[in-house]
């Protein structure tokens, strides 16, 4: 696949077992090549294999084994900036419902930029309580 366009075939595994499915594909571990998610549906085991390129060099597996009760439906980078102001879409989305907020505003008014909020894992729609000062002290390096 290039983007949404389809390019060519290419048989990568012998992997024979017809309770394994392919359940997603991304870059799992960050090189910049698409690897795929499977996932046995009767033990719940799952595996990633890496690829470069075409070649798949290495095979994940994380050690504890799913349930079968549940069932994937997706991947992606969860760390995805479409709007390229510093905050992950799927962050902004989970704390703010909507990507419109920009790293540089202050959306609960406490003193710290969304970007800071985010960087630091506080909650940015959480500010300081009525009547309250936050003090930050900072502490010269030595």
């Amino acid at each position: 696949m290039n983007g949404n366009t389809y390019q060519s075939t290419v048989f990568t595994s012998t992997e024979v077992d017809p309770n394994w499915e392919g359940r997603g594909v991304a870059d799992f571990n960050g090189d910049g090549n698409e690897d795929i998610f499977l996932r046995n549906k009767v033990t719940g085991e799952t595996r990633f294999w890496l690829h470069n390129g075409m070649s798949h060099y290495s095979t994940l597996t994380p050690g504890d084994t799913m349930t079968t009760g549940w069932t994937p439906t997706g991947t992606g980078d969860s760390k995805y900036d479409g709007d390229g102001d510093g905050l992950p879409d799927l962050w902004e989305q989970i704390n703010f419902g909507n990507r419109s907020q920009t790293g540089g505003g202050d959306f609960d008014g406490d003193g710290f930029t969304n970007l800071q909020e985010y960087q630091n894992g506080t909650d940015p729609t959480v500010g300081p309580p009525s009547g309250s000062v936050w003090l930050t002290v900072f502490t010269p390096l030595q």
